[in-house]
């Protein structure tokens, strides 16, 4: 065969074993038996707070040094 219709196979099965691989875990399947504290959790989910925000905040600096976006005025027009 040639070496495209052996990349396509190696491509379909690749894409056959991907499908089977579960999108989400729960903390219970990731490691069995492993007791998660209400704190543990409430520090990731604060983490994960945290750095969105950051990463929030870091986009808006962005586009305002980057681009010349500035907010309108908010004096009401006469």
């Amino acid at each position: 065969m040639s070496p495209l219709w052996d990349a396509d196979n190696a491509l379909i099965a690749a894409k056959k074993n991907h499908k089977k691989i579960p999108a989400e875990l729960r903390f219970g399947e990731l490691n069995p038996g492993q007791q998660v504290l209400d704190t543990e959790t409430k520090l990731i989910h604060h983490g994960i707070r945290i750095a969105a925000y950051n990463t929030a905040m870091t986009i808006a600096r962005e586009i305002r040094t980057n681009t010349g976006y500035k907010t309108p005025s908010r004096k009401p027009a006469r």
